[in-house]
């Protein structure tokens, strides 16, 4: 009866075994998470997967690869924790997320990424302290953002990536790499197709970063709209120009950044070094520093004494 005994229950333990393992990986496949590591435990009673050295799990087109994953599955808490070297790659748009820790939330396919994240696809590096990605939501990067596709470097508070649309805010400055324009204003989108822009909420425009110094172009407007067919800025509310021995007052600019063609219309207003001038419509050539002035030019005068040219 011993030997028998003996025999029997190893493989009762082995049954036993198989079977929970069996219902921890079948639930998992319910929710279609795939895992693996170098060495990993199994807690059937807290229902808990440690997993250590190259460990990995994958749920439709994301995997997530990091030093050591907890993988809660229990009914109310499908989570996993991610510690060191976390790499977060998604074959739905080639994109990749590198960080310290991040957590996925498996029911409400949510993830983020902490400490010094850096997201990285074939046209942009987007850097960050914490990277979300939720379904149907895009990607959201908070505090410290730093947007570079080569074309513009753009650093905000906050980005949030939907579709084709790239929303900054929160005290945004962007940068023309090439020409080293500058434009900073609380409020960017993006259009990441077309390279289209809108500026929002304190547009201030610096042509070249202020390098020329005193005959620098200086355009200040409530919104500006560039649009990359045709290099042209459309500047609306409150617009003011300052450049060389000019200051342009306007309802709507037109700037033709590659020609350096400055179009106003609507009540404007110009002052050089010693006049007013009055018009409907001004066309000034940045190069020459030459204004044409024509619609209505309804006066000339000497402004008064005291007077400060200032935007």
């Amino acid at each position: 009866m011993k030997p028998t005994l003996f025999i029997f229950l190893p493989c009762l333990f082995a049954l036993v075994l198989v079977r929970y393992t069996a219902q921890a990986d079948a639930y998992l496949l319910e929710d279609r998470v795939y895992y693996g590591a170098d060495t990993y435990t199994v807690d059937y009673e807290k229902k808990v997967i440690n997993a250590v050295g190259h460990a990995f799990f994958r749920k439709e087109t994301r995997r997530v690869d990091a030093d050591r994953i907890v993988i809660h599955y229990e009914e109310n808490r499908k989570v996993a924790y991610c510690y060191g070297n976390v790499v977060l790659g998604d074959r739905r748009d080639g994109s990749r997320i590198d960080g310290n820790y991040a957590e996925a939330r498996f029911r409400e396919d949510f993830y983020f990424i902490e400490g010094d994240a850096v997201y990285s696809d074939e046209k942009r590096r987007i850097n960050a302290q914490r990277i979300e990605s939720r379904k149907e939501e895009g990607y959201r990067f908070l505090d410290d953002v730093r947007y570079n596709d080569g074309t513009y470097v753009i650093t905000a508070a906050s980005l949030h990536v939907n579709d084709d649309t790239a929303l900054f805010r929160g005290e945004t400055h962007a940068e023309h790499i090439e020409s080293k324009d500058s434009i900073r204003c609380d409020e960017i989108t993006y259009s990441l197709s077309s390279e289209d822009v809108t500026f929002q909420g304190r547009a201030l425009y610096i042509e070249g970063a202020g390098e020329k110094e005193e005959n620098t172009l200086v355009i200040r407007s409530d919104m500006m709209r560039y649009f990359r067919d045709g290099d042209l800025f459309v500047l609306i509310g409150n617009t003011f120009m300052l450049n060389g021995s000019y200051s342009i007052r306007a309802s709507v600019v037109r700037y033709r950044r590659t020609g350096k063609v400055l179009e106003a219309e609507g009540d404007v207003v110009v002052w050089d070094t010693d006049k007013y001038v009055y018009c409907n419509n001004l066309d000034y050539d940045v190069n020459t520093d030459r204004v044409v002035f024509f619609k209505e030019v309804k006066g000339i005068f000497s402004p008064p004494k005291k007077a400060k040219r200032d935007l």
